[in-house]
């Protein structure tokens, strides 16, 4: 007959330390503006200063933000093109006619963080449903 071995597991006890500020305890948490088209197949994102302003207020209004859903970040529907002068990116005053600085202040006095997206190539790979490219 079979006689049961006991089995003996030994366990190496490892002390991490960490400081106790609350860092770390969830992910990232927030909304980005990717494929906001509405049109699951529509391959790239257009966004507007009126949809980032609605979608903020109501992460702030159905409790989201107090959860730590705490940023926004716009994708590459915000560059129109280069300034010719110094090459700079300059945000599309169509959609955002109030002025990046504008909305991002509008952001923070909300208590939101602010994210940006580029390329670090020539172009983004979404054309933000413009008929150029989005410069990177």
């Amino acid at each position: 007959s079979a006689k049961a071995l006991p089995l003996l597991f030994v366990v190496g006890a490892t002390v991490v330390q960490g400081l106790d500020n609350g860092a770390g305890k969830t992910p990232p948490l927030g909304w980005n503006t990717w494929k906001t088209c509405g049109d699951p197949t529509c391959g790239h994102d257009i966004c507007n200063e009126a949809e980032i302003k609605s979608v903020a207020q109501a992460m702030q209004d159905n409790g989201m933000q107090s959860l730590g859903w705490n940023y926004v970040n716009l994708d590459d529907c915000w560059a129109l093109k280069r300034n010719e002068t110094d090459d700079t990116l300059e945000w599309d005053p169509e959609r955002f006619p109030s002025g990046m600085p504008t909305l991002i202040d509008w952001l923070h006095e909300k208590g939101f963080k602010f994210g940006l997206y580029t390329s670090a190539g020539n172009e983004t790979c979404s054309s933000g449903g413009r008929p150029n490219a989005v410069p990177g």
